[in-house]
């Protein structure tokens, strides 16, 4: 049997190690990256690496620890990742795979700054440098869900470095801004492990 982690949160340019775990040191390693809508490709293992494979992928053998290694992560880097064992019993086995993301940076502009119109105020949530594109974004105020018409949130964006970035935007009449409500944007993303928040009011801008 093998296991390595579900998820691992990174940083572009970081050093990456991605271990898997097997139940005794007779085993011979594998690894295989799967990108979205694509099948697992053979990557490398102890003797052997896939003729285009870049550099900063190399393997790391410790007994009944193998590693991953990913020298100064790219972006192009975003992939599922699984060790595999081609000689452990009857049956090639693989462990359950570890998808490697880059959490967002969150950015939260209040009226005083995203610019107001017509007795209408915006809060803007902007969200960079994250990957894959799977975050979840949502607004409330004083706690309570905000959605509908009052928000509008745009696609994900690849940006020049490879990662995403998106923007959502909460319209409120300049009324009930100015009332002192608390006004949140919530964002979830598998690199995060628990929700990341950011609040603004009109009495924190004052």
């Amino acid at each position: 049997e093998l296991s390595s982690q579900k998820s691992m949160s990174v940083t572009l340019k970081s050093t990456v190690k991605i271990l898997c775990t097997a139940e005794n040191d007779n085993y011979h390693i594998s690894w295989y990256q799967q990108k979205a809508g694509a099948g697992p490709q053979f990557l490398l293992r102890a003797t052997d690496r896939a003729d285009d494979l870049p550099s900063r992928f190399t393997y790391t053998d410790s007994g009944n620890q193998d590693y991953l290694n990913i020298n100064g992560i790219e972006a192009e880097d975003e992939a599922t990742y699984y060790c595999g064992c081609a000689f452990c019993g009857s049956a090639h086995t693989f462990g359950q795979g570890t998808t490697v993301a880059s959490p967002p940076s969150v950015v939260l502009l209040s009226p005083s700054q995203s610019g107001s119109s017509g007795g209408e105020v915006s809060v803007v949530c902007v969200l960079q440098g994250f990957y894959p594109d799977s975050v979840t974004l949502s607004w409330a105020e004083d706690g309570r869900a905000v959605a509908g018409s009052e928000v509008q949130t745009g696609p994900s964006r690849r940006r020049a470095d490879g990662t995403l970035s998106q923007s959502s935007v909460l319209k409120l009449s300049a009324g009930r801004w100015s009332s002192g409500h608390a006004f949140t944007c919530r964002v979830t993303h598998p690199a995060l492990t628990s929700p990341l928040t950011k609040s603004t009011s009109a009495a924190q801008c004052s």
